[in-house]
């Protein structure tokens, strides 16, 4: 079963470009930590419901956070409640929009998405087609600049086409 968690950032730039179905269409769960769930999701009203309606969410286990609070001290602590909840497992990737956070969770052996990447996903799942995922790159990419790594990402994954 595939279960994602994500951060706040992913979910308003999904929101931005209204985009938001798409998670629903890749993942069969949207995961969250009760802290992003009560405290960093409070508007628009779109954001909202959807947030109320979709995403699940939980309390990492305190060890967890413990842990995660030591290793990513740089790190703002609602993307550290994130790698927290992926520690517990049972949990297949971390959806991330911070190049900062992406790094130091990919160091540590965590499997993080970028937002970017659901576009080519989404291809691969016949969820969009390519000139569909190309126009959500350009909307995504006037918010979120893509990184080497996630460039390097969709051409290892044979869509470069579609940010270039």
């Amino acid at each position: 079963m595939a279960k994602i968690i994500t951060n706040t950032a992913p979910i308003i730039k999904l929101c931005q470009v209204d985009a938001l179905g798409l998670l629903q269409k890749l993942y069969e769960e949207i995961w969250t930590t009760d802290y992003i769930h009560e405290e960093e999701f409070l508007y628009p009203e779109k954001l909202v419901n959807f947030k109320n309606a979709n995403i699940f969410k939980k309390t990492p286990d305190k060890s967890q956070l413990e842990i995660a609070l030591k290793k990513f001290d740089k790190i703002d602590y609602g993307e550290i409640t994130c790698a927290a909840l992926y520690a517990e497992g049972d949990y297949t990737e971390l959806l991330m929009a911070n190049k900062d956070a992406e790094t130091a969770f990919i160091q540590n052996g965590i499997n993080v998405r970028n937002i970017l990447e659901l576009a080519y996903i989404s291809v691969k799942k016949a969820v969009y087609m390519e000139e569909n995922a190309r126009k959500f790159v350009k909307d995504i990419s006037k918010l979120y600049k893509p990184t080497d790594r996630v460039i390097k990402r969709f051409k290892a994954e044979g869509f470069g086409h579609l940010i270039e």
